[in-house]
């Protein structure tokens, strides 16, 4: 048995039924490309956490019983004249419009909030009609002194304040959040001017620019792979058609990729996007090796259509057991908790299967019919590739010894990055380097907090339609042992 364990005679079947591979290679092809269209991103970020374990359970029940604020809109707005009667006014008005959203299922803001009044009725907690930015400063001050949500939500200079969108999680879902953005960007658009500056952040920002940037980064990474790669086998070659069968593989390997993890997932998430370029890589690496060997053959006297023979049955064993630990490495992650990183070594695994199978039949098929074609084999490569090998094999030899200890110590030494390596992920850390939402994010977390909670849920001895004396003693408690380690205005119960 070969090193390949047998698995280069999927090539030399291509090779001896040309016909009937081709027209299967066409129909695969023909069907991953039909599916491109419908490419998608799959925005459900938690599906990275989902099944991961105990917090992951804990976060879903908190999710299911209290809701939490990770899914909401945040509006900021900042204005050294919010004091001004006609400046809070129009406050109001964007706090009023963007209740009136289809996408709001609620707000919370200074102007969503009321107080009782005379004859059971209720007036806005921010009075209407104020004349003064005295008046308005009292009124803000004694707010912010009174309530302590509205606490987290006026900054204490009276210079900004956060609105709160709560997204209807229907509307929202597919292209719905992409639209509620537009939508709240055409409105953050109108409010500003030269005295009002508002911003937009929250969750459904973040994951819109993270989203956007990984299909953004994946196809310039394709493309510019393909590029460059196509670059190397032309100075390689020395032939520009040489190149391009070369470089068609990865692209088709890219192309299948694409369709199966398509039709097997429906969608791409940020995490399996990466094994696209992953494909390429290998794909590239191996068809060059494959070209490679092939041109060696025929230059040394062998026919062209027997050259590619060989070369199946020489190379494909090699990249078969390449294939194979490469799936082995990818299969390990699935031993770790988290549909998302499953997902993506399962995804990973198939991606160098097909790789592999696209080498060992689309390739040779395509060698078969360049030299149809008229494909001349290219002159020798040039010998400024090869320049370098005598004087670095002489190099190498003669200081052996040095350099061998010098391998061992240098392994030795790198050895403490990996142990020094902390297990840490952040979905910050995937946003566009350019994002702007992410700063808007920290400045009301250094204001007023809240962008990015921590939740503390703990059980009550009578529930929550009647908390009793003991009951309320705890909420108490938790709430000053979180306060006296967030801070003071930081913590909301």
């Amino acid at each position: 048995m070969s090193i390949g364990f047998g698995l280069e005679r999927l090539g030399v079947i291509a090779l001896k039924f040309p016909k009937t591979m081709g027209l299967a290679v066409i129909a695969f092809t023909v069907l991953c490309v039909s599916m491109l269209p419908s490419a998608s991103m799959d925005g459900d970020l938690l599906r990275v956490y989902k099944n991961s374990g105990e917090m992951y359970e804990r976060y879903a029940e908190l999710t299911n019983t209290f809701g939490t604020f990770d899914n909401d809109a945040y509006i900021l707005v900042y204005s050294d004249q919010m004091t001004d009667p006609d400046v809070l006014e129009t406050l109001r008005e964007l706090a009023f419009d963007l209740e009136l959203s289809d996408y709001a299922v609620g707000t919370m803001s200074p102007f969503s909030l009321r107080k009782p009044a005379a004859d059971n009725v209720t007036t806005p907690a921010v009075p209407e009609g104020m004349q003064s930015a005295e008046e308005v400063a009292a009124a803000l001050d004694e707010l912010r002194q009174n309530d302590p949500i509205m606490k987290n939500l006026i900054v204490a200079d009276l210079t900004g304040m956060v609105m709160i969108m709560f997204p209807d999680q229907d509307k929202t879902k597919g292209e719905g959040e992409k639209e509620m953005i537009a939508e709240l960007t055409e409105l953050v658009e109108f409010y500003s001017s030269d005295k009002i500056r508002v911003e937009l952040t929250g969750a459904p920002i973040w994951k819109t620019e993270m989203l956007d940037a990984s299909i953004q980064d994946q196809i310039k990474f394709s493309v510019y792979g393909v590029v460059v790669g196509f670059l190397i086998a032309f100075i390689s070659f020395r032939s520009f058609w040489g190149a391009v069968l070369a470089t068609f593989t990865p692209f088709v390997s890219v192309i299948w990729v694409a369709g199966v993890v398509l039709m097997l997932f429906g969608s791409f998430t940020f995490l399996t996007t990466i094994v696209i370029t992953l494909v390429l890589v290998i794909a590239f690496a191996e068809s060059m090796f494959f070209c490679f060997s092939w041109l060696r053959l025929w230059r040394d006297g062998m026919e062209p259509e027997e050259a590619i023979h060989q070369t199946v049955l020489r190379v494909s064993p090699a990249c078969a057991l390449t294939s194979i630990t490469t799936i082995v490495a990818f299969g390990s992650l699935g031993l770790t908790q988290g549909q998302g990183i499953r997902e993506f070594a399962l995804s990973g695994a198939i991606a160098v299967v097909v790789a592999y199978v696209t080498l060992v039949t689309f390739l040779p098929l395509a060698l078969k019919v360049a030299i149809q074609m008229g494909f001349k084999t290219p002159p020798p490569p040039s010998a400024i590739l090869t320049a370098p090998i005598p004087f670095f094999r002489k190099l190498v030899w003669s200081f052996k010894t040095p350099l061998a200890i010098f391998g061992v110590v240098a392994t030795t030494v790198l050895f403490y990055p990996h142990f020094s390596l902390e297990p840490r992920f952040s979905f910050q850390d995937f946003l566009p380097a350019e994002s702007n939402s992410l700063v808007v994010a920290q400045q009301i977390d250094q204001g007023v907090g809240g962008v990015s909670p921590i939740y503390i849920s703990f059980p009550l001895q009578e529930g929550v339609e009647s908390v009793g004396d003991a009951d309320y003693e705890k909420i108490q408690a938790v709430h000053n042992i979180l306060e006296a380690n967030l801070g003071k205005g930081k913590v909301i119960s």
